[in-house]
């Protein structure tokens, strides 16, 4: 007779930033003594960075050695910056309304945190919305810029866009 015994311990696998790691060991029980390897891969837009925790390496393979305790982190950068595009008013367009609701849509590889709007050269406000937004803005008679830009949740920045139009009220 032959009695076969298995001890193993649970891993904690973490991910910071937008990618991945493979294979999904975070929480399974693996076997102490054996040697076991992970691949972190960065997302659309991202670079991987490092692995951080009971090893520290640059490398995207972590080849380590199970023991109890072990915790490891992937770090991901993003960096992608978002894309701001404003769709109402388009440019030279007349308008009569002196309440106008500017309109635009943004998109990142991650995530859309806020776009913010700016009337000629008032103060910048947040838009309502992300990847679609809006804002009313209150036009004075005569040529307009209205300017947009978006963050993304890393915090990094669309490039300003601009329009000008007119508004004659009537």
């Amino acid at each position: 007779n032959s009695v076969s015994v298995f001890h193993g311990a649970p891993l904690s696998v973490q991910v910071s930033g937008p990618g991945s790691v493979t294979p999904d060991y975070s929480g399974k029980l693996l076997a102490e003594g054996q040697t076991y390897s992970l691949t972190a891969q960065p997302g659309n837009g991202a670079v991987f960075t490092n692995w951080t925790g009971s090893l520290t390496t640059n490398s995207p393979i972590l080849t380590f050695v199970m023991q109890t305790n072990l915790a490891f982190t992937a770090n991901f950068l993003d960096v992608s910056n978002p894309v701001v595009t404003i769709t109402a008013p388009v440019g030279s367009q007349r308008v009569s309304n002196s309440v106008y609701t500017v309109k635009g849509t943004a998109r990142d590889n991650a995530q859309v945190a806020s776009v913010w709007c700016q009337l000629n050269s008032n103060a910048w406000i947040q838009a309502a919305g992300t990847t679609s937004w809006s804002t009313n803005l209150t036009l004075p008679a005569g040529t307009n810029t209205v300017r947009a830009y978006a963050l993304d949740s890393s915090g990094r920045g669309s490039a300003t866009n601009s329009v000008t139009f007119l508004c004659v009220p009537h």
